[in-house]
């Protein structure tokens, strides 16, 4: 179980390095558009996406993730939800590395729950 989180951490890390690097490359392919073509196309698809994501918060699918990339893809045009995507990733940062210092006390045979 350990492995398989340590290993699910490395991987979110990586998704999120392919993530920010997909995010540029779509950045640069949005540049060359026009302006009013590029706000359109950024609203659109952010939009779906981000309401794809709130339907699966209650049905079957990856809702989260879907409501990440319609804020990430919004956040090239829209301020608000530039500021809340920031806001979850670092949220998300957080999270990561209290899980790796929980775990990496857990493997060292600390208990996490004893105070020093």
């Amino acid at each position: 179980m350990i492995f398989q989180l340590g290993f699910s951490l490395a991987c979110n890390n990586l998704a999120t390095k392919v993530q920010r690097s997909k995010m540029e490359k779509l950045k640069k392919l949005l540049s060359n558009l026009p302006h009013p073509v590029r706000w359109a196309l950024v609203m659109v698809l952010g939009f779906v996406l981000l309401g794809m994501g709130l339907v699966m918060m209650v049905t079957p699918g990856p809702g989260l993730l879907f409501i990440f990339f319609g804020l990430s893809i919004l956040a090239l045009e829209i301020k608000w939800a530039r500021e809340l995507n920031q806001q979850g990733m670092q949220g998300l940062e957080r999270l990561v590395a209290k899980l790796k210092s929980i775990f990496s006390k857990k493997n060292s045979g600390e208990d996490p729950n004893s105070e020093k």
